[in-house]
């Protein structure tokens, strides 16, 4: 599973269509090099509501929420693809990410996260129409995320923690 992860970051989302996108989805769990970025107030802790690429998924638009100083914000961003099929959106910084993985209620993002103050952030966010990942998933996101020198411990399962409108 691991290696199928790290071809599709290679291959992008070339192979993945609108209507496999498009649609209701949340959070499941995310991780960052930079723990603090994802913790409870951190501006990469996202809580994503709905996914929608246009026809060719040359822009995917993301509505979600973040939870800072206790508040949530709504946002809605759009991404745009890239010539090297990755996708660029600004948001808490500039990110480049790649869908890597996925499934039918499940996908997975490769993001790479600039601040404003330089500071790089990199680490994936999984999406679901389901709240949780079987311990297989699990296990394999962990795998995924030490080969990209990600500790266990900076990861963080959003499963009960989303307390944000719908």
């Amino acid at each position: 599973m691991v290696q199928i992860l790290l071809l599709a970051l290679a291959v992008g989302l070339s192979c993945v269509e609108s209507s496999e996108i498009n649609g209701d989805w949340n959070t499941i769990a995310l991780s960052a090099d930079n723990k603090e970025k994802i913790e409870e107030g951190g501006p990469l802790r996202v809580y994503f509501r709905q996914v929608d690429c246009n026809d060719d998924c040359s822009e995917i638009t993301f509505r979600l929420y973040v939870k800072l100083s206790g508040e949530c914000k709504e946002s809605t961003v759009i991404a745009s693809q890239r010539a090297d099929g990755f996708y660029t959106v600004q948001f808490a910084g500039e990110n480049t990410f790649s869908i890597v993985d996925k499934q039918e209620d499940l996908f997975t993002l490769y993001n790479t996260n600039v601040d404003e103050n330089g500071l790089v952030t990199r680490g994936y966010a999984i999406i679901g129409k389901r709240d949780s990942l079987t311990p297989e998933e699990t296990s394999h996101f962990e795998e995924a995320n030490e080969l990209k020198g990600i500790p266990k411990e900076n990861i963080e399962y959003l499963a009960g923690t989303d307390d944000c409108p719908e």
